[in-house]
């Protein structure tokens, strides 16, 4: 019987994510609704009510949690790995409104070699990018 199993990566990222959760419950609009592991991890929907009372979905982030011991870039598996996800979320229902978060414990570190300049980190680059800042 092999004893050198360790369950402490897979217990951390549970709680991690057991954690993110009851945030974005906190977080969560009147209107809004939390589904766990449907789309992603956790999806978070935008609902509106429309003059008959009808929930209507809205816009749905669909949101992965990953616990890392090392940095993380976008060249990293496990971010290539929820783009390539999102990705197909996107091409496989393409009349719904989604967004993508990727949540994790990681910092961020220099892609190597790096394509960017002035060596600056690819996910600070897609986060300006995305709030509309990047000059």
């Amino acid at each position: 019987m092999t004893r050198d199993r360790d369950a402490w990566a897979s217990i951390l990222g549970f709680l991690y994510q057991v954690e993110v959760t009851v945030v974005r419950l906190l977080d969560l609009g009147e209107n809004d609704l939390l589904e766990l592991e449907r789309g992603e991890d956790i999806d978070v929907i935008a609902g509106v009510f429309d003059s008959d009372v009808q929930w209507t979905e809205g816009l749905r982030v669909l949101e992965q949690i990953k616990t890392r011991s090392r940095d993380l870039t976008l060249r990293t598996p496990s971010a290539r790995t929820a783009v390539a996800n999102f990705h197909a979320h996107r091409t496989s229902n393409p009349g719904r409104r989604l967004r993508f978060r990727f949540t994790t414990n990681a910092g961020v570190t220099v892609e190597r070699p790096s394509p960017f300049p002035d060596e600056a980190p690819g996910i600070e680059i897609w986060e300006a990018l995305r709030r509309g800042g990047f000059g």
